[in-house]
């Protein structure tokens, strides 16, 4: 009776997925079968190479599963526009299996958009979330990785490099988030990694477990569910994955004896911190202990399959570097619409980033593995798609820890190709095959590390050893580790604030002194090729935005004298004064335009800001709550999807827009310059002064165009 209840309820619920219908349909896709949809579709291998197939019917393409879409992304374009769309796609979708089961909602990489996400991500943005705030690190990379190198001297065959390459990873995370050191030999917590990690690529597999798409089995008794037992043995290593580091350095800080780490630092007053913020601290160093170490092992893993396959690409990076010595599925929160497509609240999204990076229309002949594509002023012609683009994640769930993964890379492949040639040990070329999972390496194939046989300097002139490692090896080590430049150069950007035709005279409703001189000296800037990145913000406030005097009962409605409490939303014991002003850059009216001397085409991003109603929100990077922020620009995101290092900001106005931006800079962890001769303040006298010790104050330096571009 019970199965046949079931069986009713489960079909009527899909027929009433099914009974409404939309003026925009869903993208196109592969037919299905009624009711069931593409069930029988779904790979139970290489998924990526059938959603590559579906590309045929346009980079958005959508499948159902009994009546759950699925949007899959296959190009560029299409991850483009999402980002676009701002926070609807924030969110991930509830997978009950990784998440409620195994454990991973307590952790960044599956917790839903929202007030406890935001805590995390900035607790991630402190420690590594800039490029600044990650070079910190940079002497514990190169000791790790020197450290790497030794070993794969010692042990240099197939069967240890995997190790070798976990082990570096989890060397560099568990430093720096627990200040742990790894032992040479089998390191118990770095074995916590690799059966949480393995656990979770299973467990977010898409499609391997129908309670996915089927919460409603959740209700299904232990015994008749063999996905729960599976489950139930999963959670149990996620919980000491997450466990047995944080309570090792909380044992450590109570001993006198814990080094320098994230949790460290942030358990300073652990005394002044409440139960739930002790649990944050724990899931986000949890979340960063398991989410970076096995990433970044694949890829170096693969870059060892690589060296194999294609030994010429091998010689010509090694000949560089020798030159040098003598660098998971989202979720729609609302419905939406995406290339002309609806996309209903809730839709699983999946980004096939396989498809992306080999897209003949974006890489020609994308089967030829030839690197130099991405490198400018090479024989291949047009620098081709920065692929990090794509690989780091997109929208606000960009991947946190991209900055210190860079350096970790590029300090360790740049050091193996000046130490190693890698090498099949012998028998036929290794065959290119995957692992299945969400974290993807190459299956075991043969190969072998070879040390470069140079002849030692001076200071090994006398045949030494040390561990087993002769002295020639060890110079080799020495060249390696102390000659390669681990920090690349550092990247700048341009940031244009709100030089908008409100702000600029004659017209402009709120208009400052000078705006329009300022234009002139930022195009000289924009045309210079001082910038990797050039961006320009833009107020885009609703008609009834909290900041217009207009919008205030009289007598406090004076614009440029009555000021208003703005309360936070989601927590009213937050709250601060702001000023009001005459009602100023509208959406969609021509006061909101950029000025129109503005050489937009040296622009790469424009960024709008203060569309919440509700707050004021001057900075161009967020608003000034913290408990919880309720507005965040794409501009923070930018930069880090460019790498940039250093910011140079000019624009409208010095004394508000201009100061907030940079002082959020300063926080955010860039380097920051003030442009003096580009902007102009709202109280040119009393307010660009005040303005002015304020930023100096937190570090940021104030210099002209002409110290860039003479």
């Amino acid at each position: 009776m019970l199965a046949i209840l079931a069986g009713a309820f489960t079909v009527w619920l899909l027929l009433f997925r099914f009974r409404k219908r939309r003026a925009v349909s869903l993208p196109p896709g592969p037919p299905g079968l009624p009711i069931l949809g593409n069930v029988l579709d779904m790979p139970s291998v290489t998924e990526w190479l059938t959603f590559a197939e579906w590309a045929k019917y346009g980079g958005l393409c959508s499948v159902t599963f009994l009546g759950q879409p699925m949007i899959i992304l296959n190009s560029a374009s299409a991850m483009e526009e999402l980002d676009g769309k701002g926070p609807v796609f924030n969110t991930r979708p509830r997978l009950p299996m990784a998440g409620e089961l195994v454990g991973y909602n307590q952790t960044l990489v599956l917790m839903p958009y929202g007030p406890q996400f935001r805590v995390f991500r900035k607790h991630f943005a402190r420690l590594i979330g800039t490029p600044a705030a990650a070079r910190q690190f940079v002497p514990l990379v190169e000791l790790e990785t020197n450290r790497f190198l030794k070993r794969l001297l010692l042990k240099p065959n197939a069967e240890f490099i995997d190790g070798h390459l976990r082990k570096l990873t989890g060397a560099i995370i568990l430093r720096l988030t627990y200040g742990i050191e790894v032992q040479d030999e089998d390191d118990p917590f770095v074995t916590l990694i690799e059966k949480a990690n393995g656990n979770f690529s299973a467990a977010t597999t898409p499609g391997a477990f129908l309670v996915d798409i089927f919460p409603s089995l959740l209700l299904i008794p232990e015994t008749l569910a063999p996905f729960k037992r599976k489950a139930k043995a999963w959670a149990i290593e996620t919980k000491k994955m997450v466990e047995s580091p944080y309570s090792y350095t909380r044992r450590q800080i109570a001993a006198g004896t814990a080094p320098t780490s994230f949790v460290s630092r942030l358990l300073e007053d652990e005394q002044k911190l409440n139960d739930q913020e002790l649990h944050d601290v724990k899931y986000t160093a949890g979340s960063f202990y398991g989410g970076g170490a096995d990433t970044t092992a694949a890829l170096l893993h693969a870059f060892f399959l690589a060296m194999v396959l294609y030994p010429e690409v091998q010689r010509r990076a090694q000949r560089e570097i020798d030159d040098l010595l003598n660098g998971v599925p989202h979720a729609a929160m609302e419905d939406t619409i995406l290339n002309g497509y609806w996309i209903p609240k809730g839709s699983i999204i999946i980004a096939n980033i396989w498809n992306m990076l080999n897209d003949p229309q974006v890489y020609p002949a994308p089967e030829v593995f030839d690197p130099t594509r991405y490198l400018p002023d090479t024989n291949v012609g047009t620098t081709q798609r920065d692929p990090r683009h794509a690989c780091f994640g997109f929208s606000r769930r960009i991947c946190p820890g991209r900055e210190l993964a860079e350096i970790s890379l590029f300090s360790s492949i740049a050091a193996i190709l000046a130490t190693f040639d890698i090498e099949r040990a012998s028998g036929p070329l290794p065959k290119h095959e995957n692992t299945q999972g969400t974290i993807s390496h190459p299956k075991p194939f043969d190969c072998v590390a070879t040390p470069f046989e140079n002849e030692p300097g001076p200071e090994f002139e006398s045949e030494i050893t040390c561990g087993g490692v002769t002295g020639v090896t060890l110079h080799t080590l020495s060249r390696a580790m102390t000659r390669i430049p681990v920090a690349m150069a550092l990247r700048s950007a341009l940031i244009i604030v709100d030089l908008q035709e409100d702000f600029c005279p004659p017209n402009g409703s709120l208009a400052v002194a000078g705006g329009r001189d300022i234009v002139p000296v930022i195009n000289t800037l924009l045309a210079s090729s001082f910038f990797d990145f050039r961006v320009a913000t833009k107020d885009w406030h609703p008609i009834d935005h909290i900041s217009f005097a207009v919008n205030h009962p009289p007598p406090n409605n004076i614009p440029f004298e009555s000021f208003a409490t703005v309360v936070n939303p989601e927590n009213p014991d937050e709250q601060y004064e702001t000023r009001l002003w005459p009602v100023h850059c509208v959406q969609g009216t021509p006061g909101a335009e950029l000025a129109p001397e503005l050489n937009l085409e040296r622009v790469d991003k424009i960024v709008e800001k203060g569309m919440d109603k509700r707050v004021e929100m001057y900075s161009a990077f967020y608003d000034p709550f913290t408990n919880p922020t309720i507005s965040i620009s794409e501009l923070g995101p930018e930069l880090k999807k460019n790498s940039i290092d250093k910011v140079y900001v000019v624009g409208l106005a010095m004394d508000y827009c201009v100061r907030a931006t940079a002082l959020d800079a300063v926080t955010e962890g860039y380097e920051v310059y003030l442009i003096e001769d580009a902007t102009k303040a709202v109280d040119p006298a009393e307010g660009w002064d005040n303005a002015r010790a304020e930023m100096e104050g937190k570090g940021i330096k104030f210099i002209k165009s002409v110290d860039i571009v003479s």
